[in-house]
């Protein structure tokens, strides 16, 4: 396994599952690979933290009391919150196609299987940090020239004949 230095744009992950010592180990993972995590027990207080404060990523196990991860991810995916797209990861210990589909239709953006291969957790969260990354720098050059008008925003002049005016417009609504 190969941990990476901090990065200066560090990812906040919200890591979710029951078991307290997957929980805390999942923790101590996504801090050495640096990014900032929180933690919840259960898909309830994951919604609650989701809904005070902005992630880039959560890694929800699949099964837990209260609020499975399917629901807590078709909640983020329904809410209605001003703020960057947040990534959906399942880490789970269901590994058959059905709940892979299942998972993925409900809004998941990638799935992985317990137990974790941490040089696999590191490069999904690189290849999320490049995501994020990507969009905070789209959001930054959009959000000076963005003007208002009864019609609502137009994009730039620089996205208007290019392949991102639908990549635009979900930064600009949300």
């Amino acid at each position: 396994m190969t941990l990476s230095a901090p990065t200066t744009k560090a990812l906040t992950v919200l890591v979710v599952d029951d078991d307290p010592e997957f929980l805390e180990a999942m923790k101590d993972t996504v801090r050495r690979l640096g990014h900032s995590c929180m933690t919840a027990r259960d898909g309830v207080e994951a919604w609650a933290l989701y809904q005070a404060e902005p992630v880039d990523v959560v890694l929800a196990d699949w099964q837990m009391p209260r609020m499975n991860g399917l629901e807590l991810c078709r909640r983020v995916r329904g809410a209605n919150l001003v703020r960057p797209y947040t990534h959906f990861i399942f880490v789970t210990g269901k590994d058959d196609e059905a709940h892979f589909l299942l998972g993925m239709r409900a809004g998941a953006d990638d799935y992985i299987t317990k137990p974790i291969d941490l040089d696999d957790l590191e490069a999904r969260l690189q290849a999320v940090r490049r995501q994020v990354m990507l969009n905070r720098r789209l959001a930054a050059h959009a959000a000076p020239r963005v003007h208002h008008s009864p019609a609502g925003p137009s994009p730039p002049p620089v996205f208007r004949s290019s392949v991102l005016p639908r990549l635009w417009w979900q930064l600009v609504r949300g």
